[in-house]
């Protein structure tokens, strides 16, 4: 009976970590398109393939969470403890374009950012199941937190400072 108890925790243990796996993945392909999107300069709230794409990654986040919180032990204690994925997995910009709601180039950008958050969870997550060590763990999770954020704060700081200050002229005068 042990053995079986057992076998269904490694089970739902490897699902777990896949499933995540598969969330970081998603992740970096969003931030892929958020990064090539800003260097050709196709920002555009309008339909595009970041939104299409985004659209159906966040529908596997929402697909995700779902089959966790089905998989986990106390759903409760899941759903609470976890509750914020959901609104970091909806496709903001998606439903914005659908319903004709329009924001500022500004606001719209910044949105676009919403369900990279999503992969950070999923990263923390992950780190904390494959690496046995709390504090090892902890500090991988907030090295890759770390170069994540600076990555994307200069990808807004080049959005917000391209057309107005002078002195940025590409991506590489807002790394120096």
């Amino acid at each position: 009976m042990s053995s079986n108890n057992d076998q269904k925790r490694n089970w739902q243990s490897d699902v777990e970590k896949a499933l995540n796996v598969v969330t970081i993945i998603l992740t970096i392909v969003l931030i892929i398109c958020i990064s090539l999107e800003t260097f050709e300069g196709e920002l555009s709230q309008g339909r595009s393939i970041y939104l299409t794409i985004q659209f159906w990654i966040c529908g596997y986040f929402l697909l995700d969470f779902l089959i966790l919180f089905l998989l986990a032990k106390n759903r409760r204690r899941f759903f609470w403890r976890y509750f914020i994925v959901i609104f970091l997995s909806i496709p903001y910009l998606y439903i914005f374009e659908y319903f004709s709601i329009d924001f500022s180039h500004e606001v719209t950008y910044l949105l676009r950012f919403v369900p990279v958050l999503r992969g950070g969870a999923a990263l923390v997550v992950l780190t904390r199941i494959v690496v046995r060590n709390s504090i090892t763990s902890l500090f991988i999770s907030y090295i890759v937190i770390f170069f994540s954020l600076i990555y994307s704060q200069t990808l807004i700081f080049y959005i917000f400072e391209v057309g107005v200050n002078k002195q940025v002229k590409d991506y590489y005068d807002v790394l120096w």
